[in-house]
């Protein structure tokens, strides 16, 4: 049996999800880094040639092997996901370089974001051509950046921030809170554009860390080596990419999970046997006291509404 064979049976026992976003990007980085050491073996300088034999030599047995070693190093990985996004949103811990790093990388953010609210404030009737950049001004401010006082280190953090605050700002819902709660009980559709669009984003962020690494292992292994320090060259553009990705994912998850609260957030109240309040503000109202309620146990007194028997 091929390797490719393998890979193929394995994927299908394994579930599109952990095939994509456990398995795949740690099948890059070990492929790259045995390709690596195998073709250096000889005599210390990388050889595509020998690499080429053997590689061509692979039995069955090694690569089984080879896969297994993979999916065992993706199960061990899997429950690091979410660290390892968060770690590209900046939440660096607590430690005194990383509030040094992420301080100047906040003030960084806070400029362009000044930038686009100056971008968007007029002192005179604003011609057509000014009025369309106040508009992308206001666009780019709305989708990329939270309130001055929320930023994060990183675009990648501050894009997902500003889509959890949208929820706060129109109806008093913590987005962070509710959206476990609400996830499960949207239509099947949704949900299912909802988890392609998550595995979009993990796919992103766990690649953009695989090929760093592969950039920190390149630059080890293959400075002394001329020409062939593109490979690190070639690593950190694929590791920008995989970031420009994780972006882009992160803004069309944010704007799904938006659109559900828009339309669904009413069904959340009748899941929990909560009426329907009378106008916006009795919604916002409500809405942080349940909010509160469900993140911290603040005390409360509902009133159930609950469906008429049959």
């Amino acid at each position: 049996m091929k390797l490719d064979e393998i890979g193929i049976a394995a994927a299908k026992e394994l579930g599109l999800r952990f095939t994509l976003v456990g398995v795949l990007p740690v099948a890059a980085l070990v492929l790259y880094l045995v390709a690596l050491f195998i073709s250096m073996m000889a005599g210390g300088s990388p050889d595509l040639a020998a690499l080429a034999k053997l590689a061509h030599g692979l039995t069955a047995a090694d690569a089984l092997v080879l896969v297994g070693t993979i999916v065992v190093l993706a199960f061990l990985l899997q429950p690091l996901q979410l660290s390892l996004v968060r770690l590209l949103e900046g939440y660096w811990g607590g430690s005194r370089l990383a509030r040094a790093a992420g301080g100047i990388a906040i003030a960084w953010h806070r400029r362009q974001r000044e930038k686009l609210e100056a971008a968007n404030r007029s002192t005179h009737e604003p011609s057509a051509n000014e009025a369309v950049k106040m508009a992308a001004a206001a666009r780019r401010l709305r989708r990329f950046y939270p309130a001055s006082d929320r930023l994060l280190p990183t675009m990648l953090g501050n894009v997902l921030r500003a889509a959890e605050d949208k929820g706060e700002a129109r109806y008093g819902l913590d987005t962070v809170v509710i959206w476990p709660r609400l996830y499960h009980i949207l239509p099947e559709a949704l949900q299912h554009s909802l988890a392609d669009q998550r595995n979009q984003l993990d796919i992103a962020a766990r690649l953009c860390v695989v090929f760093i690494l592969a950039v920190v292992a390149s630059a080890a292994l293959l400075y002394r080596h001329g020409w062939w320090n593109l490979a690190e060259i070639i690593t950190v553009a694929l590791a920008c990419m995989s970031y420009r990705s994780a972006i882009a994912a992160a803004l069309a998850y944010g704007e799904s999970i938006q659109a559900a609260i828009d339309l669904h957030r009413f069904d959340l109240l009748k899941a929990l046997h909560l009426p329907a309040p009378a106008d916006r503000d009795a919604e916002r109202k409500a809405n942080r006291l349940l909010c509160d309620f469900l993140r911290q146990g603040v005390p409360a007194s509902f009133t159930y509404q609950h469906p008429d028997s049959e």
